[in-house]
C-alpha cells in the first residue's frame, strides 16, 4: 500500500473506531441487591449467581450466602398497596403455600386445572394446593365474605350472585373451567358461569411452607424454590410451576424460609403476664398490631412479629435448642410520637439485652442476642416516663436461630 493510501486509511480508522464504540451495546449494569442474613446482617452488592448459592460482588470482594442462611433479598422497589395494580387477568388465585397471583384458566379439569400467569407462562394447579379462586371483578367485601364463610368449613364453599344478592353454597367443586365452575350441591351438579361466581374456597387446602416467597411490586406473590436465574430473571420451581421466570424488574423482595429459623409468633408462649397501669387488660398479638392492623416500624411493614403493651412479660421455652435471638424493636408507627418504654430480653431470668427510653417516632433498633444454652427466653416491656400511654411495642421478625 502506498504512503498516500496508508494516510487515508488511518484518517478513516480513527472516526470509525469511535463510531463503533458508541454503537456497541453497553455492558449490563447488573442487579443491585441487599441481602439480609438470618442474624440481621446486611450484605449489599451486584448479583453474580443465584443457584445453588446466592453470590454477590461487594466492595470487599465476592460474598457467597447459602439460601438457608438468607432471611430476605431486597431490590429497593416498594410494593403497591393497590392489589395487583396494572394486571387485567380475570381471576385471582390464593394457594396454600402462600402464593397469591392474578391469572386465567386455559384448561379445565376435575379437581385440577391449568392457569396462565405472568407473561403467558402456565402452571398446573391441583385442588389440594388451592385455598381460593375469586373473580377479580367482584368487590373486595365479597372476597372477604367468602374467606369468612370458608373458615373451619369441612366442605368447599362457593359464593355466587343471584338477583343482585350473594348466595353461599356448601358442597364440592367438581370442575373449574375457563368459562364456568361445576359445583356439587345437595345431590345436584350446578354449572355456573364466572359471570355469576364471586369465588370458590377449597376445604382441604391446609397451609404449607415454601422455601421462598417472591413478592412482586404489584403485590403478587409466588412461592417456591429458587433454582436459577441471571441479571434478567429469577427462576422458581414449585408444586404448580416447573420453571417460572420472574423478571427482576417486577420483583420487590424475596422472603426466605430456613429450617434453621423459628419465628416466636409461630410458638405458644409458656407464660404471659400483664400488669395494667390502669384497669384495662391487654393480650399480646402475633403477626398483627394490638389493634389488628399490620406491624409497621420505621415505615416498614413486618409480616411476622410479636406486639405487647406495657407492662408485659412473654416467656418461651427454648430448652437450649437455639444459638441466637434476633428482632427489630420499637413503638408501632400507628402510635405517632407517643409512647415510652424499656424493652429487655431475658435468658433464664437474667437480662441479656436492654434498651431504655424506647419512644414513639424513633427509629427501631435491631438486636442480636446469644441464647446458646438458654432454657427460657423472656421478652419484657416495662413502663417508661409517660405512664402506659401509647406503649404499643413491636418485636418485628422476632426469631430464633439454630
Amino acid at each position: 500500500m502506498s504512503a498516500a493510501l496508508q494516510c487515508v486509511a488511518r484518517r478513516l480508522c480513527t472516526p470509525l473506531a469511535v463510531l463503533a464504540a458508541c454503537l456497541a451495546p453497553a455492558a449490563s449494569a447488573g442487579v443491585e441487591l441487599e441481602v439480609i442474613a438470618l442474624d440481621g446482617r446486611a450484605v449489599r452488592g451486584q448479583l453474580s449467581a443465584l443457584a445453588p448459592d446466592l453470590v454477590l460482588f461487594t466492595e470487599g470482594g465476592e460474598a457467597t450466602l447459602a439460601w438457608s442462611d438468607v432471611l430476605a433479598v431486597q431490590t429497593g422497589r416498594a410494593i403497591d398497596p393497590k392489589l395487583f395494580a396494572g394486571t387485567a387477568e380475570p381471576l385471582r388465585f390464593e394457594l396454600a403455600d402462600g402464593s397469591r397471583f392474578a391469572g386465567s384458566i386455559v384448561e379445565g379439569g376435575e379437581r385440577e386445572f391449568v392457569v396462565r400467569v405472568l407473561d403467558g407462562q402456565t402452571g398446573r394447579l391441583r385442588a389440594s394446593l388451592v385455598q381460593r379462586v375469586v373473580s377479580a371483578a367482584a368487590p373486595e367485601e365479597l372476597h372477604r365474605k367468602l374467606a369468612t364463610e370458608a373458615l373451619d368449613s369441612s366442605e368447599d364453599v362457593l359464593l355466587a350472585m343471584r338477583e343482585g344478592q350473594s348466595v353461599v353454597l356448601r358442597g364440592a367443586v367438581k370442575r373449574i373451567e375457563p368459562e364456568r365452575v361445576v359445583f356439587a350441591w345437595r345431590g345436584r351438579e350446578l354449572p355456573l358461569s364466572w359471570g355469576l361466581v364471586v369465588g370458590a374456597a377449597f376445604a382441604q387446602a391446609a397451609p404449607r411452607g415454601a422455601a421462598c416467597l417472591v413478592r412482586l411490586a404489584d403485590a403478587q406473590v409466588f412461592a417456591g424454590r429458587v433454582v436459577g436465574g441471571d441479571e434478567q430473571t429469577v427462576r422458581l420451581r414449585s408444586s404448580a410451576f416447573e420453571n417460572l421466570a420472574l423478571p427482576w424488574s417486577h420483583i420487590a423482595r424475596i422472603d426466605c424460609h430456613s429450617e434453621r429459623l423459628t419465628y416466636l409468633s409461630d410458638l405458644r408462649p409458656a407464660m404471659y403476664e400483664f400488669e395494667p397501669y390502669f384497669r384495662k387488660r391487654w393480650d399480646y398479638a402475633g403477626d398483627v398490631s394490638l389493634s389488628g392492623g399490620p406491624i409497621r416500624l420505621g415505615g416498614r411493614t413486618y409480616a411476622k412479629g410479636i406486639c405487647t403493651k406495657s407492662r408485659a412479660l412473654l416467656v418461651y421455652r427454648l430448652d437450649g435448642r437455639y444459638r441466637q435471638f434476633a428482632a427489630t424493636v420499637g413503638i408501632l408507627d400507628e402510635m405517632g410520637p407517643r409512647g415510652d418504654v424499656t424493652a429487655a430480653v431475658l435468658g433464664d431470668g437474667r437480662p441479656l439485652w436492654e434498651m431504655r427510653n424506647v419512644r414513639g417516632g424513633q427509629a427501631p433498633r435491631d438486636l442480636l442476642v446469644d441464647v446458646a444454652g438458654v432454657e427460657e427466653l423472656g421478652l419484657l416491656v416495662d413502663y417508661g416516663e409517660d405512664l402506659d400511654l401509647s406503649d404499643h411495642v413491636a418485636w418485628g421478625l422476632a426469631r430464633l436461630i439454630r
